[in-house]
C-alpha cells in the first residue's frame, strides 16, 4: 500500500506496519530517503493533503514498534544522522538541525535567498556537511558547512541515503 511503511524481522515475517489506511489525505514518501538511527528511529518523509495545498514533514517512528514519535514540518530534500544525535535537513533554503530525540530544532543555517540543495547531503568524518545549492539546478555551487558532529554516525544501521559516505547500497 502506498501510505503504509512496513518493517520486516530478518525472516521475512512483518514486524509492524505503519500507515493510514485508505485515507488518501495523507502520504507517506518513503520511496526517496529512509535513514535508521542509533535507536532504530525510522525517518521518512510524509505529506498531507488538504484541499487546494499540501503540508510536507519529516517523521520519525519508533523502530520497535511503528508508533510515531515526532513529526518536523516542511519539506524535507534530504538529511542524515550524524554521531551527535543530531538529524541534518535540507529544507528549502536552509541547512536544518533536529534533535533526533524530539524533532526541536537545534539549529539553522540559511543558504541564500531563493537557493535550494539540489543533492543529498554528505558529512565527513570531520564533521563537515557538503551539498550543493543553487537557484536552479544547473548552476549549484558545492557548499561545506561545519558541524559539531564527527561525521556520518558509525553506530546507526542506516545513517543516510544509500547507506554510508561511499553510498555502498543500490
Amino acid at each position: 500500500s502506498s501510505n503504509t511503511l512496513y518493517a520486516i524481522n530478518p525472516d521475512g515475517t512483518e514486524k509492524w506496519r505503519m500507515g493510514y489506511g485508505g485515507d488518501y489525505s495523507y502520504d507517506l514518501d518513503c520511496g526517496g530517503d529512509v535513514v535508521v538511527d542509533r535507536y532504530e528511529t525510522v525517518y521518512c518523509q510524509g505529506k498531507i493533503w488538504e484541499p487546494g495545498t499540501s503540508t510536507s514533514y519529516l517523521m520519525a517512528v519508533n523502530g520497535h514498534d511503528g508508533t510515531e514519535k515526532w513529526r518536523s514540518y516542511g519539506y524535507a530534500q534530504a538529511f542524515l544522522v550524524g554521531t551527535d544525535d543530531i538529524i541534518y535537513v535540507a529544507r528549502d533554503e536552509y541547512i536544518v538541525a533536529l534533535d533526533v530525540n524530539n524533532g526541536s530544532e537545534v539549529w539553522r543555517y540559511h543558504i541564500g535567498n531563493e537557493l535550494r540543495v539540489w543533492t543529498r547531503l554528505n558529512m565527513g568524518n570531520n564533521g563537515v556537511l557538503y551539498f550543493c545549492a543553487g537557484q536552479e539546478y544547473s548552476e549549484g555551487k558545492l557548499y561545506a558547512l561545519q558541524t559539531e558532529s564527527q561525521g556520518v554516525d558509525p553506530e546507526a544501521p542506516w545513517p543516510q541515503f544509500r547507506h554510508d559516505m561511499r553510498q555502498t547500497s543500490c
